[in-house]
């Protein structure tokens, strides 16, 4: 994983970078040492983000420990006085990862100990000479958050997108965002929120109630029935579908919707803008190959040296790398069109975002600043604080806006 995220350090010790024989600090677990020497070496360095995150997990284990010992039949915490029936679907809900809500204080404090360990995590070790290890292990907590709770958490599924881009993790990233692209608009009412409706069903009309873990009838309509696409019996059948989306494909493919550029949200669209601006710089690279070796090497040392030009989206197109110059011409003026169109709706969304992002992302993406921004500069900054790193680490990708910028101030306006 190393190589496709070369801004993020492998596991190493922090002082010599070795690479074998190591042991996680016992405090944090986040970072690495070779011996006891090296650890007290870094201990004025380490202290102050090895006490936080300590503490964060500490905090999370807490947590996690108080929703196991819960009892089975406890009443829902948010309901003063009548005694929820369906109070042990928390239970089943957390052991199973799934039909979470925010109705239930237990299980969103444990969500919210378990986002505090991403932002946590991300702040001392994931950002500034972040460590691959650390940003791998947010991304996983916050997958889990996800899952238990598919809906609502705008900030979440951003940060999720942005660690996808950062890890060059590029085909699940498109996947994700795809999903949310589709979904993220919809009402989308939990199975808990059914279940009770349909608990209540029953005791209106004195009927027994369903054996706990049993799904309502196929025929019960809930509350706001149908705008859901999942249920209990197919729980995974439609979350994050589809797989292996084309990345390549053309933005009203992502988006029915795309001809309005405020659908998508500033962080996604920077993400997504960095997906195709890496599918160009490939498609370049491949094709400077061609024209300058043809002829010149076998087809299979010529294959090797496309794979290696390709970057982390061609790859996934092998007939990409074998196409003709022409063929490859068009893909190039393709994609090229798509990061036009993608410039100019996140120009058109907030103008502020690529003019911090080219001249001064690292002063713009700290929270104290975000936080006193007014509204543009506040998204803006959000989304330079999830996606820089990812941009100034793809080599070629700034100076690709820069050059789009500056034909675009250039031409006449209509």
């Amino acid at each position: 994983m190393s190589s496709l995220a070369p801004h993020l350090k492998p596991p190493g010790c922090e002082i010599c970078n070795r690479k074998d024989a190591l042991y996680h600090c016992p405090r944090c677990l986040a970072v690495y040492y070779c011996g006891q020497e090296h650890e007290e070496a870094d201990q004025n360095k380490h202290t102050n983000g090895c006490a936080e995150v300590s503490r964060t997990r500490r905090n999370l284990a807490t947590e996690y420990e108080e929703i196991r010992a819960l009892p089975r039949d406890f009443a829902l915490p948010d309901e003063d006085d009548e005694p929820d029936a369906y109070g042990r679907l928390l239970e089943a809900s957390f052991r199973t990862g799934v039909g979470v809500t925010w109705a239930y204080r237990q299980i969103r404090w444990y969500l919210d100990a378990r986002l505090n360990m991403v932002d946590t995590l991300l702040l001392n070790f994931g950002y500034a000479d972040g460590r691959l290890e650390v940003v791998e292990s947010a991304l996983g907590h916050l997958l889990a958050v996800l899952r238990m709770r598919r809906r609502g958490l705008v900030d979440t599924a951003e940060l999720t997108l942005s660690l996808y881009v950062s890890l060059d993790r590029n085909q699940e990233a498109y996947d994700f965002l795809k999903y949310y692209a589709r979904w993220e608009d919809v009402a989308t009412p939990s199975r808990n929120r059914r279940l009770i409706a349909y608990a209540d069903h029953c005791r209106g009309r004195g009927l027994p109630l369903p054996p706990f873990g049993s799904s309502p009838p196929a025929d019960f309509v809930g509350p706001d029935d149908g705008a859901y696409e999942w249920n209990h019996s197919d729980k995974d059948l439609h979350y994050l579908q589809p797989k292996n989306a084309d990345m390549l494909e053309e933005l009203y493919d992502l988006d029915a919707n795309w001809d309005n550029p405020g659908r998508l949200n500033l962080s996604y669209l920077a993400s997504l803008i960095l997906i195709k601006v890496r599918a160009l710089l490939g498609l370049q690279a491949i094709q400077r190959a061609k024209r300058a070796l043809a002829g010149t090497l076998s087809p299979e040392l010529m294959a090797m040296i496309y794979a290696q030009l390709a970057g982390s989206v061609i790859v996934k197109y092998p007939s990409k790398m074998v196409a003709t110059t022409e063929e490859t011409s068009i893909d190039i003026a393709m994609v090229m069109l798509q990061v036009r169109d993608l410039y100019v709706a996140i120009e058109a969304k907030n103008p502020e975002f690529w003019e911090s992002m080219l001249n001064s992302p690292t002063c713009v993406a700290t929270k104290r600043y975000c936080y006193h921004a007014e509204a543009l500069k506040l998204d803006a900054c959000n989304a330079i604080q999830r996606n820089h790193i990812a941009w100034y680490a793809t080599p070629g990708a700034i100076d690709s806006i820069k050059r789009l910028r500056r034909v675009s101030q250039c031409a006449p306006r209509r």
